[in-house]
C-alpha cells in the first residue's frame, strides 16, 4: 500500500510541476516538449511540424526538461 501511495504522490508531484512550467514556458517550446516526449512523436516529425531542426527539438525538450525538474526539486 506504501509503494502505491508514493507513485500516486510522484506522479501528482511531477503533473504539478509540468502545469507550472507550462504556465511560464512559450507555448509553442512546451508544445514541442509536449508533442515529443508525452505523445511519443519522433523528433524529425516534430521538427517539420514547427519548421524547426531537430536539434531545436532536443533543445526544447533538454530546457523544458531541466525546469520541470528543478520545479520537483523545490
Amino acid at each position: 500500500m506504501d509503494a502505491l501511495w508514493d507513485m500516486e504522490w510522484e506522479k501528482n508531484l511531477l503533473n504539478a510541476a509540468m502545469a507550472k512550467v507550462k504556465r511560464r514556458l512559450d507555448p509553442q517550446k512546451f508544445q514541442i516538449f509536449d508533442l515529443y516526449v508525452n505523445k511519443e512523436w519522433t523528433p524529425e516529425k516534430v521538427a517539420a511540424t514547427f519548421g524547426i531542426s531537430v536539434d531545436q527539438v532536443y533543445l526544447a525538450k533538454h530546457r523544458t526538461t531541466e525546469l520541470i525538474r528543478e520545479e520537483v526539486e523545490d
